[in-house]
């Protein structure tokens, strides 16, 4: 296998076994997994995620829903000045899914005219600026409108063709520019956040992979912002009379053994945390997240030990059973007596301030973890 980008040839770093479509929920007991393989390249600087799941059987039932948190105000401030200083009156958001973020910059982007959101995922917006286009970009996408931005948010990493992805939002929308937000690979490696790899994520990819990819289409990065969302995230504004610009990625040429290494630890670590809370503990999980559901399935964990209850505020999970669970989503007005339970245990970590917050309120002195993965 070749990279897409620099046409280097990937290396092999890690198998993942019965890796699950985690956010694929059922009305019963079960699961659908496969083999995963993880690739990389040291030249551009990401990883690739192989296996059998194709795009339609992962995202058909697709049950996550954009939640309110603070973590995407550094875009939302970002944005807005870009949007002044270029004079951006039309959006594009491939991905968009519910439309929060979008309602939050235009908020404070009111000269923006019109706004569309490209996705599946029914709208819950209310704001009439904002328009709703019921698919994902594809080969027979049509755009009938000039644009002026393209804003792709943590959806860039959904395809299983990057390049492909690439040359549709550039042939198809032609825009003046680009905004592409993603998971930092480079934060994902120093941090040991391999939960990360689930079979959503077809990449894990960092901003010199993303500036690289859109060179070929005479688009140069204009800024990069660093972002919380995943633990760490990079935020790049690309445009075509933006000028080249040099920059530290040199810096990022790291071998494949050192990865190869990183994920094992982190794999064999994992376990051992959860066998040793597992083992001594009666549980809820608050928060249901595609990096616990794909963490717990595919190192092999017995996760519905001691399980009492799941708990989420996503109105799409709540009587459904997450993969490989045998306890259905309960939502946070369902929650059962605290004498029935040791601790809880915040299973969406991205979102551990929120949920401890809320967590303290409704249950006050409850015992809570979260976990270090």
């Amino acid at each position: 296998m070749r990279c897409e980008i620099c046409t280097n040839k990937l290396a092999s770093v890690h198998q993942f076994t019965n890796s699950p479509i985690p956010n694929d929920y059922y009305v019963k007991p079960s699961i659908i997994a496969c083999e995963q393989n993880i690739f990389y390249c040291n030249k551009c600087f990401y990883v690739k995620n192989a296996h059998q799941f194709d795009v339609e059987q992962i995202f058909n039932n697709y049950s996550y829903r954009t939640p309110q948190s603070n973590q995407d105000q550094g875009t939302v401030d970002f944005l807005k000045q870009k949007i002044r200083d270029f004079k951006i009156k039309s959006i594009i958001e491939i991905g968009g899914n519910n439309g929060v973020f979008a309602e939050k910059l235009l908020v404070q982007a009111p000269k923006i005219l019109t706004y569309d959101i490209w996705d599946r995922v029914p709208l819950v917006s209310q704001n009439d600026r904002i328009t709703h286009n019921d698919q994902y970009l594809s080969d027979s996408s049509t755009s009938k409108n000039e644009i002026d931005l393209v804003i792709v948010r943590h959806a860039f990493a959904h395809n299983s063709s990057i390049s492909s992805f690439a040359k549709n939002i550039i042939e198809i929308i032609n825009p003046k520019y680009l905004y592409i937000e993603c998971a930092d690979w480079g934060q994902t490696l120093k941090n040991s956040d391999f939960s990360q790899l689930y079979t959503e994520h077809y990449y894990c990819l960092s901003s010199k992979s993303v500036s690289q990819l859109f060179k070929k289409y005479g688009f140069n990065e204009n800024e990069r912002v660093n972002i919380p969302i995943h633990n760490g995230s990079f935020g790049i504004f690309l445009s075509k009379n933006a000028a080249l610009k040099h920059n530290d990625d040199t810096l990022t040429e790291i071998d494949q053994e050192i990865v190869q290494i990183a994920i094992e630890t982190w794999a064999n670590e994992c376990r051992k945390f959860w066998k040793e809370f597992i083992e001594t503990k009666s549980f809820i999980i608050w928060g249901c997240s595609a990096k616990l559901v794909f963490t717990l399935n595919t190192l092999g964990i017995d996760f519905n030990h001691g399980l009492k209850q799941i708990v989420d505020n996503t109105a799409q999970k709540e009587g459904l059973f997450p993969p490989g669970f045998n306890v259905p989503i309960s939502n946070e007005c369902d929650i059962i007596n605290s004498k029935d339970f040791d601790v809880i245990l915040i299973g969406a970590r991205n979102f551990s301030e929120e949920i401890s917050a809320k967590i303290n309120r409704i249950i006050p002195h409850a015992e809570i973890i979260v976990p270090p993965f």
